[in-house]
């Protein structure tokens, strides 16, 4: 019987194979990426009518102050019975009231709620509105002397809250000044189809540019009636805002039956207005669109300013616009990204690339016959394989890529250990140094092509919109940090079971607690929701590096990972604290993982990622080889000074 066999060659070109193939659904990914450079400014309606009645400024001439501060979007609500009440433009009461005022009891139902207008225009369409959202019989509209009067059989709290419709002369004002009107509406409890179908028919007839940002905390529709709202976006080409960090009630739903119809919105909310400084809220909104790609930035004002309202906010705005036009972007309409899949041939080759891999990285610590590496790719791929016939498509690349993530900065390691030469060891600085900067490009280029594989299977529309995400982020953090420093141990010829049988001194005791406690801030301050938040001095230090740097390395990379292998090298070299090397190592790892993190964001661009890559890396070096120059001088130096 015929043995299938299989070289180290052979799996190699396939890994290389899987590299070209994500390489290929990476140039889609970064296509779409340079494209995807124009942003859009929205302000807040309401806020504007804030800002003019606190200054006592007509409103007109505050939208023209903050036109001419570069903003290019205004998002309007919909009105409700609250708002015109709130306006003067109707009175709203309970009709327990009405009787309790004189008004005749036989007109008036205690139970009922009542509207009066002086415009019989807004009156008839905000029942148009009410006999959609409530059904015919339940409004009844009636004049009364020279008003117009309505009885709604509903109760005044939650009639309070139904959206009626958008303001035409607001609209028509905004789109005469040169802004782009982009809608807010909210849901209710007795929304139905035809409502539905009313408020889009609505929102068709103001010729806005068809982009809705939901407000409250529930999309429209929810949670029966999604489908009917999708439907009415896609049939008529409205645009979802998904709000970054807003918890809304069926957003993923509805962003996922309208994709791709979506744009990414980043806001600051108006109760956290109050805690930011200018200086920091412009930073934010910079981070934003950079690292994050949000291309509609809602901003909200500063209200408890000194000074005048309006011009402090209008050169925030201005200010707000300026940085992200000099980090490189365009002020205009954002668009949609493109949709495209993944085709399965491609996705076939990734797999094997990624399977291939695993195969090599064990083959490095425990050689294998070519038949067994033949029978050991075979079960990695059908194990791969099955994440994708037991569940979904997107799922199976999830999978794919927390395997990548955890295989890839171990090999870069590990190739580390197998090439670390101890047989020619000089004693001079610049050996350390040239030594240090040859390893370091084994993870670095381990992380970068796993960048490659990341950005390919991960690299569609649904990522970057953050639809779905990378999940598995705290074992991709913690695994290849432990298995690394087991290998170190293994690499040294010693047992981790012997290793803490050994008496542990008190000077060794304090070091352990330290280590632990690095770890257990590396795991807290790691994820999409790190539990550990940075302190002001760091948030200074990341500030002051995003300017200098444009993309900002992360500290963990250039203070932590890159020195540690430098340290682990220069101890592996001059023979010293042979009993902690394997966890010096380990915290070298902390350089790969790191780097292979920032790719599994896929919101962020892949440009931005690579040049924050290449940041940590020349700052890794720099602080580095300040490190060996330190360990190298200064026994020297005490020896000078004690005469030994």
């Amino acid at each position: 019987m015929k043995k299938y066999r299989i070289s180290r060659k052979f799996l190699i070109a396939l890994f290389l194979v899987g590299l070209v193939a994500s390489f290929y659904l990476l140039y889609l990914r970064v296509s779409a990426e340079v494209r995807n450079r124009v942003f859009s400014v929205s302000l807040d309606m309401e806020e504007l009518k804030s800002v003019s009645a606190i200054e006592g400024v007509p409103l007109e001439r505050v939208i023209d102050a903050f036109r001419k501060s570069g903003a290019n979007a205004v998002s309007v609500y919909a009105f409700t019975l609250e708002t015109l009440q709130r306006e003067g433009k109707a009175i709203v009461f309970p009709g327990y009231e009405a009787v309790n005022y004189g008004w005749l009891k036989e007109k008036f139902n205690p139970a009922f709620t009542y509207v009066v207008f002086e415009d019989e225009s807004l009156a008839k369409d905000v029942a148009s509105a009410l006999r959609s959202a409530l059904g015919e019989k339940r409004v009844l509209l009636k004049a009364c002397e020279k008003y117009a009067v309505m009885e709604v059989k509903k109760d005044l709290e939650t009639l309070l809250e139904i959206p009626l419709g958008f303001s035409r002369e607001e609209i028509r004002l905004l789109k005469g000044k040169g802004f782009k009107v982009f809608l807010r509406i909210k849901n209710f409890r007795e929304v139905n189809r035809r409502y539905i179908k009313y408020i889009f028919d609505q929102m068709d007839s103001l010729g806005t540019n068809k982009v809705i940002i939901f407000e409250g905390e529930e999309v429209l529709g929810y949670p029966l009636l999604i489908n009917d709202v999708a439907d009415e976006m896609k049939k008529r080409g409205y645009i979802m805002g998904i709000v970054e960090f807003a918890k809304q009630l069926g957003k993923e739903e509805l962003a996922l039956k309208i994709f791709p119809q979506l744009l990414l919105v980043h806001s600051i909310d108006p109760n956290e207005m109050l805690t930011y400084t200018k200086g920091r809220a412009i930073s934010r909104y910079l981070r934003a669109v950079k690292e994050r790609s949000m291309r509609v930035l809602y901003l909200r004002f500063f209200l408890n300013c000194p000074g005048d309202l309006i011009k402090e906010n209008a050169k925030y705005v201005s200010t707000v616009i300026g940085e992200v036009k000099h980090a490189g972007f365009r002020l205009g309409m954002p668009k949609p990204l493109p949709f495209w899949w993944i085709p399965l041939p491609i996705l076939l080759l990734i797999l094997l690339g990624v399977a291939s891999l695993t195969v090599i990285v064990i083959d490095l610590w425990k050689p294998l016959s070519d038949h067994y590496k033949f029978v050991l790719l075979g079960l990695i791929t059908l194990i791969y394989v099955n994440f994708y016939l037991e569940r979904t498509l997107v799922f199976g690349n999830i999978c794919l890529a927390f395997m990548v993530s955890i295989i890839f900065p171990i090999w870069g390691m590990s190739l580390i250990l197998k090439k670390l030469n101890m047989e020619h060891v000089e004693n001079r600085l610049g050996f350390y140094i040239r030594r240090f900067t040859e390893i370091s490009f084994y993870p670095l280029l381990a992380s970068l092509s796993a960048a490659v594989y990341i950005g390919g299977v991960l690299g569609e529309p649904l990522f970057m919109t953050k639809l779905f995400q990378f999940k598995g982020v705290k074992l991709a953090y913690l695994l290849p940090l432990i298995i690394s420093g087991l290998l170190a141990f293994y690499n040294e010829g010693r047992k981790l079971r012997e290793f803490l049988k050994e008496p542990l001194l008190k000077e060794e005791f304090l070091v352990f607690l330290v280590l632990m406690a690095a770890l257990g801030v590396y795991l807290l301050r790691s994820g999409n929701f790190p539990l550990l938040k940075p302190i002001s001095v760091e948030r200074e230090a990341r500030s002051f590096l995003e300017t200098l740097l444009y993309a900002r390395p992360r500290f963990k990379e250039f203070l932590i990972g890159y020195p540690a292998i430098a340290l682990f090298l220069f101890l592996s070299y001059r023979g010293w604290l042979w009993r902690y090397r394997p966890l010096v190592f380990m915290l070298g790892t902390i350089a790969p993982i790191s780097v292979i993190n920032t790719f599994c964001h896929i919101h962020t661009p892949v440009l931005f990622s690579v040049l924050r890559t290449l940041n940590g890396f020349i700052l890794g070096w720099i602080f580095s080889a300040l490190l060996l120059f330190f360990l190298y001088f200064i026994p020297r130096a005490w020896e000078i000074l004690t005469g030994k």
